[in-house]
């Protein structure tokens, strides 16, 4: 079964959902043109990719991909875009809380 027609509803309908929030929209042809090549880098393009991979890898490896997109954001914003996390990122924690939860 393909999926991938899926994931272009998906988008579709998120698109429409937030369109409103947007208004009154003021940006402008660069700015429209960042935020497209931002939605097919960060959006499209992995969505996909999961779409595809899910059907060759097994359900735990899946799950795990998933899982360490948490993990590699952080990393990413870290070293790509130079924000440095809180240690209460790094330890795990949520904001304000002063044990540690495992769920």
């Amino acid at each position: 079964m393909d999926l991938v027609p899926a994931v272009l509803v998906g988008a579709a309908l998120s698109s429409l959902a937030t369109f409103p929030l947007a208004w009154p929209f003021q940006a402008t042809g660069h700015d429209l043109a960042l935020l497209a090549l931002r939605g097919l880098v960060q959006l499209a393009i992995p969505c996909v990719l999961v779409v595809y991979c899910a059907r060759v890898l097994k359900a735990p490896e899946v799950a795990l991909l998933g899982l360490l997109e948490v993990i590699f954001g952080i990393l990413l914003a870290w070293a790509g875009a130079g924000e440095r996390p809180a240690p209460a990122v790094l330890m795990g924690w949520r904001a304000g809380d002063r044990r540690v939860r495992f769920q």
